[in-house]
């Protein structure tokens, strides 16, 4: 687990490399890196199935990258929420994006991702085959 404010106020923070395997989803309260640093880059690591709720909530998180042969299946809610990112590349293992996940990103100008291996994105293979 993971306390409140664990990291908060680390205003020289500049880079994350968020590899844990089996952390609980947090909640609002949490404030894990609350007021830590400006432009912060996230790495992924390859061992990451799941990213928590609000893990990176409300941060000024402006890169995220997943390393290369991720096997994160699953981006739980609110976890990029009010973050400050620009571009992402989701993996090609993501099944699921829980709600409000990216909500609220103005920079937000480009998302790319694979959505032959994913089950909950229906709608949007429907738009593809169309094209």
């Amino acid at each position: 687990s993971m306390g409140e404010k664990a990291f908060a106020y680390c205003s020289n923070l500049k880079d994350i490399y968020y590899n844990a395997r089996n952390l609980d989803d947090l909640n609002f309260s949490s404030d894990v890196f609350s007021s830590s640093g400006e432009e912060i880059n996230v790495v992924i690591g390859n061992e990451v199935k799941y990213i928590p709720a609000y893990i990176f909530y409300n941060l000024p998180v402006t890169n995220v990258i997943f390393e290369e042969n991720s096997i994160c299946e699953s981006i739980g809610e609110y976890s990029f929420n009010k973050t400050e990112i620009k571009k992402i590349e989701l993996p090609k293992s993501l099944i699921e994006i829980g709600r409000f996940a990216f909500y609220y990103c103005y920079y937000l100008e480009e998302i790319l991702f694979s959505i032959e291996n994913s089950t909950n994105f229906d709608e949007l293979k429907e738009i593809k085959n169309e094209l």
